[in-house]
């Protein structure tokens, strides 16, 4: 019951972040990509993925 009560406040979450804000985000984003990207190209750092998976891509 608790994973379809998350799954719904996500999804309505989902829903309330408009284009204006996911715009807003997108630079925090960039620099997020730009940190993985500069820790995966040293052969000695443990690899991170480079994309963050939703909530929807967690529970399929």
């Amino acid at each position: 019951q608790y994973t379809y009560i998350y799954t719904k406040n996500m999804e309505i979450l989902d829903n309330a972040l408009t284009p204006q804000i996911k715009s807003s985000l997108a630079p925090i984003q960039n620099k997020i990509n730009n940190f993985i990207l500069q820790v995966n190209t040293n052969p000695n750092n443990m690899r991170l993925p480079m994309h963050i998976t939703s909530h929807e891509e967690e529970h399929k």
